[in-house]
């Protein structure tokens, strides 16, 4: 919608990319920006596409990866974590104090390890079988889509490439 009806005016350029990729796109179009609309995060298309892994109500791969071609799925990050690593997860995306992110992630790596859960809904029955609820298991997912997809970082990294590449007047929406 967005494309359709700004793509009408003559002093605007629409790129669907990603946002990390700023610094390569306004070099090789000779752009300075004056507005930015960024798009961050999951969107409802991800959730309703059950091969992606987003969704704890619909079975899928444990991937959670917006581009399946980049880094490592969430069976892959879990096959090599520590549960330090997934401690760490829970604290920074998921809210939990450390007694908790502990108690989380030292019991689901080890159910995690028995079980091999290969699909989602595997992995949301481990998680409900610790007397987790919907609510707290998409909590969970998002920590998990987080860290696989280095949301944070990738976002840090933007705004370092972006600066260089803004108007005197720029504004950037998020």
């Amino acid at each position: 919608f967005i494309e359709q009806e700004l793509g009408k005016k003559n002093n605007v350029t629409t790129i669907h990319s990603s946002y990390i990729e700023i610094r390569s796109i306004a070099k090789k179009n000779q752009l300075i920006f004056d507005f930015m609309l960024i798009d961050l995060g999951a969107n409802i298309e991800h959730f309703k596409n059950a091969d992606r892994g987003f969704s704890i109500k619909n079975p899928g791969p444990l991937d959670m990866r917006f581009d399946q071609s980049k880094w490592m799925s969430l069976a892959q990050w879990f096959a090599q974590s520590h549960w330090n690593d997934l401690m760490d997860c829970f604290m920074k995306y998921a809210d939990m104090w450390i007694k908790n992110a502990q108690q989380l992630a030292f019991n689901l790596l080890k159910e995690y390890r028995s079980q091999k859960p290969q699909t989602t809904t595997e992995l949301v029955n481990i998680l409900k079988k610790m007397w987790y609820s919907d609510h707290r298991i998409a909590v969970i997912f998002q920590a998990f889509r987080i860290t696989v997809n280095r949301e944070l970082d990738q976002a840090e990294l933007f705004f370092d490439h972006v600066i260089d590449n803004l108007s005197v007047w720029w504004r950037i929406a998020i």
